[in-house]
């Protein structure tokens, strides 16, 4: 049966440049659909096969599914590196894929408290990880080892405060240059979004810190609800993005 956020393996059936979407075919449902060009997480070939998940269904059988939305993001991790997370007493909290910038964070939380001074550690975590990955793809390459081909993943361990993690989470950026992580929530309880503000104490390397095209700053806002973000710079010059 097919339910919204339910993964599926498609193939481009067809890539029409004037249309907005990608026609796909299902093959395990015999199935056409369609996936708007706003949900795919890159151009697309025909007979190319990948993977999507279920966006909604409309009247007349009409299937959409997505690359995009928050239930493809996690469940795709969560295949690719289920393994890792289970041998490693880590659980999945957070997901972000950039794709077209080859890169992605997965914010993840130790649950072994036996192994809970290794895996905070960002620099062995992400080793390790690394290794694991050679590893596998040597004994098996699959479709969603594809599909993470061109996407070079940064885990990012959970600390003991959110103020801590989110920090954390601008790795691999120069994390050292922050001082304080301060936040306040605002909006009402069922929509409320945290405003950050980030006190430096070297400003010179801020470039660094947000990352090419801002994308350290663009998943960490979005792995943690983030609506605006204060930088305060030694000289007391704040800048809000």
């Amino acid at each position: 049966m097919l339910i919204p956020g339910r993964l599926v393996s498609i193939t481009i059936a067809k890539n029409d440049p004037d249309k907005e979407a990608y026609l796909c075919y299902i093959p395990d449902r015999d199935l056409f659909c369609l996936m708007p060009r706003k949900h795919a997480i890159k151009e697309y070939k025909v007979g190319q096969r990948t993977f999507a998940s279920i966006m909604r269904i409309e009247k007349g059988a009409k299937v959409y599914v997505s690359q995009q939305i928050p239930q493809f993001v996690k469940t795709i991790i969560k295949m690719d590196m289920g393994n890792f997370l289970a041998e490693n007493g880590l659980i999945l909290r957070r997901a972000v894929l950039r794709p077209q910038l080859g890169k992605g964070k997965v914010l993840v939380k130790c649950v072994d408290k036996s192994k809970k001074e290794e895996v905070l550690r960002y620099d062995f975590l992400n080793k390790k990880f690394i290794e694991y990955k050679k590893d596998r793809y040597k004994k098996e390459y699959s479709l969603i080892a594809e599909f993470f081909e061109d996407i070079k993943i940064y885990l990012i361990p959970q600390q003991e405060t959110l103020a801590e993690s989110i920090k954390m989470a601008f790795k691999p950026g120069p994390v050292d240059i922050i001082e304080e992580v301060t936040y306040t929530k605002k909006g009402p309880w069922s929509d409320w979004k945290r405003q950050v503000t980030i006190k430096l104490k070297d400003s010179s390397k801020m470039k660094l810190l947000l990352g090419k095209y801002l994308w350290n700053l663009v998943t960490v806002k979005k792995m943690f609800d983030i609506e605006s973000v204060t930088f305060i710079k030694e000289n007391g010059e704040i800048n809000v993005i």
